[in-house]
């Protein structure tokens, strides 16, 4: 798992995970925790901004999820998977986790998005 997020930050992402892959991408998904993503990417200059290492940014997955939303960029950021890097903060950005639209917040929360009829 990505040792860039702070262990406090890692172990509400893991918590809210329950052991179980957050993106369960069809086809593909193991069902595992293996790896923490960062929805907004480090690189290029991401890791400067302060939400980059919170748990809105975060997203506990198995392997085979984590090199789907690599390869298949376009869609993992139609799903919330990829946050752009002009996004100041992820947890604003609703991501599909377990087919569902959710926001996540940095304290571990999960707050449905789906339309309630």
């Amino acid at each position: 798992m990505s040792a860039r997020f702070p262990k406090m930050v890692r172990e509400l992402i893991e918590a809210r995970a329950g052991g179980r892959c957050e993106a369960m991408w069809a086809g593909t998904c193991n069902g595992r925790v293996e790896e923490i993503h960062h929805r907004r990417p480090r690189g290029a200059g991401g890791s400067k901004a302060p939400a980059v290492n919170r748990a809105g940014n975060g997203i506990a997955i198995c392997s085979p999820c984590h090199r789907l939303i690599e390869s298949q960029r376009d869609a993992a950021r139609t799903a919330g998977l990829l946050v752009s890097l002009h996004e100041s903060h992820p947890a604003n950005v609703p991501v599909v986790r377990r087919h569902r639209l959710v926001l996540l917040d940095d304290f571990g929360g999960i707050h449905d998005q789906e339309v309630p009829f």
